[in-house]
């Protein structure tokens, strides 16, 4: 039987048994469509976990001070300041497995541009914490280990920060106020879809010490 004549078998059984071929056609649709709607739902998780785990940074490890106990109250991680900055130095020298390290000393603040102000987490670092954490700049350049050595008021900020306090002004060169006290910015960050984009970043010498009321540390490195 040559392969016109199976054709032709096929088509007038089709016709005979229409609500047949229609509902059969129709489960196939359903069932391939359910794969490749699963397998993109799949691949668009994996996608975005990749992201966010590329935005942390893939071998970064945090630490940060524990817990105290008040009146019988556990305050949470971080309600203790046990770190200091030869905490971080001690790692760096003992720990061959770092290769490199950041503080940290982070609070809540309001910043001010003009008329326009915004609640965001404030952190206090040095120059090597955006490599760390693998934060690009959008415009401008991060601030130096100079600024740190002289106490420089200098901040770098989010796009969230940036599109609420300065639209499409440039915010480069800018003052803003972070807690009552200026600071030039220097850097925008580049806006990317899984990193935080609602924050301020300066150096952690004195400003930061002054907005904070704090000098511990939380050092952050990538192993």
């Amino acid at each position: 039987m040559d392969l016109l004549a199976i054709i032709r078998i096929a088509m007038r059984a089709l016709s005979r048994n229409k609500m047949r071929s229609v509902l059969t056609m129709l489960g196939i649709i359903i069932g391939v469509g359910a794969v490749i709607a699963m397998l993109g739902v799949g691949q668009g998780a994996r996608q975005t976990m990749q992201e966010q785990i590329q935005a942390m940074g893939s071998n970064l490890l945090f630490v940060g001070a524990g817990t105290v106990t008040r009146g019988g109250m556990h305050m949470g991680w971080g309600s203790t300041k046990s770190l200091v900055y030869d905490d971080m130095l001690a790692i760096l020298r003992e720990c061959p497995a770092a290769h490199a390290a950041a503080p940290g000393s982070s609070s809540n603040g309001q910043v001010v541009f003009g008329n326009d102000n915004w609640a965001t987490r404030l952190n206090g670092t040095e120059p090597q914490y955006f490599d760390v954490r693998n934060w690009p700049f959008q415009e401008g350049s991060g601030f130096t280990q100079d600024d740190v050595t002289m106490s420089a008021n200098v901040a770098a900020i989010g796009e969230t920060v940036r599109k609420n306090l300065f639209g499409a002004t440039d915010p480069v060169g800018q003052t803003l106020r972070i807690n009552n006290l200026p600071f030039r910015e220097k850097p925008a960050m580049q806006r990317r879809s899984r990193s935080p984009r609602c924050f301020a970043i300066a150096t952690i010498s004195a400003p930061v010490q002054k907005m904070t009321s704090s000098c511990a540390i939380s050092p952050t490195w990538p192993t």
